[in-house]
């Protein structure tokens, strides 16, 4: 004896539908496929971003950069020392696991999964950047959610996704250029 299954009416087949596409996560945020770049990659759009903050494009002294937990981005930002960062002069780079004892211009977060599990070494990360006022970067679109104050990530095409915390931005006095806070997400 077989059974019969009686079809649903087509407006009801699309619901249904819909719903399983909503429910299984098809319709992730615009950051889900961003991930981290190669260090030249990471390095090349750091140092453009940077010449798009108002006061770092204008200022003509030296930028320090502090790298936490990647060595291979901190080589490529060393190989950029010299290089000039709208009219000022990326001057030093520096690596570690922790937080500078002077503080830096950027703080380059590369080994974001600590921050993420540890929201007391990111509150502390963040309190030190807002109180320094020291522009943090990462790849991982979570920790600009956070108070991390810039996103730069690498989409599966390649390009580059600019995250932007506009709220760290004006806790830490930031001024960037109006066409990048148009390019970027804002958060």
């Amino acid at each position: 004896m077989s059974r019969r299954i009686r079809s649903l009416p087509v407006s009801v087949g699309r619901g249904v539908l819909l719903l399983l596409f909503l429910t299984l996560g098809f319709t992730s945020p615009a950051h889900a496929q961003v991930g981290k770049g190669t260090a030249s990659f990471t390095a090349w759009n750091l140092l453009k971003t940077l010449s798009m903050e108002n006061s770092i494009a204008g200022k003509t002294t030296d930028i320090s950069i502090h790298v936490i937990g990647d060595a291979e981005v901190a080589a490529e930002l060393s190989s950029k020392v010299g290089e000039t960062i709208g009219s000022a002069t990326l001057k030093h780079v520096d690596s570690g696991y922790g937080l500078p004892s002077s503080p830096p211009d950027v703080i380059y977060i590369g080994n974001p999964d600590e921050y993420m599990i540890d929201s007391e070494k990111l509150r502390s990360l963040v309190d030190y950047a807002r109180d320094n006022k020291v522009i943090s970067v990462t790849y991982e679109p979570i920790l600009i959610y956070k108070g991390v104050t810039l996103g730069i990530g690498a989409q599966e095409s390649g390009t580059a996704k600019f995250m932007l915390n506009l709220q760290a931005s004006k806790d830490q006095g930031l001024n960037w250029n109006k066409a990048f806070i148009k390019l970027a997400e804002t958060i």
